[in-house]
């Protein structure tokens, strides 16, 4: 388990040197690719709660993934084989090993083998990458209260496993989310 993402970080919440309004360094805001057409790079987040937002996204999706194989077995090891998919209906649903879960599969999977209860926001919701997901936002247009809802959802479906990695996680984040908070911050 890595907890290294939230282990030892100080609360210095500020945009790197040589960083133009746009988020990228003036001599990265535009590259041509070898096929001459011009791609941007992608933006960093601006606002902490943002960049924090993201760091939980990514390292709680592993760690869902990581507790789905541990606990799912071979059912969610199965693969629909293209030899499969020639002779199923296109409605019927296709296996795909758990490694290539989203988190809200891993989520879904998970809370529907131990009850967990539904909260407002739901923890895939809450956890997904800003507008990929249907009411997905961006870190710091959720609430205090929200933050503590999805993140509480996530602990709940690790004690119900009995996964330790999860809630170590969220005491490790816990200072940082609460630094955070207590700073005067202005949405962008």
């Amino acid at each position: 388990m890595d907890l290294s993402q939230f282990r030892q970080y100080t609360a210095s919440y500020k945009n790197p040197p040589n960083v133009t309004n746009s988020g990228l360094s003036d001599d990265e805001s535009m590259n041509i690719d070898d096929d001459g057409l011009m791609t941007s790079e992608v933006l960093q987040p601006s606002h902490a709660l943002d960049l924090l937002h993201l760091q939980v996204i990514d390292h709680c999706s592993r760690l869902l993934v990581e507790l789905v194989g541990r606990v799912g077995g071979e059912e969610v090891r199965q693969i629909t084989k293209a030899e499969d998919e020639a002779n199923t209906s296109q409605h019927a649903p296709r296996r795909r090993h758990y490694t290539e879960w989203s988190l809200a599969d891993c989520l879904e999977y998970l809370n529907k083998h131990r009850t967990v209860k539904v909260t407002s926001p739901r923890a895939e919701v809450f956890l997904s990458k800003p507008y990929c997901h249907l009411g997905a936002r961006r870190g710091q247009d959720w609430s205090r209260k929200d933050w503590e809802v999805g993140l509480g959802s996530l602990k709940e479906t690790g004690m119900a496993w009995g996964d330790m990695s999860i809630g170590e996680s969220l005491t490790v984040l816990e200072p940082h989310f609460h630094s955070i908070f207590s700073m005067k911050l202005r949405p962008t």
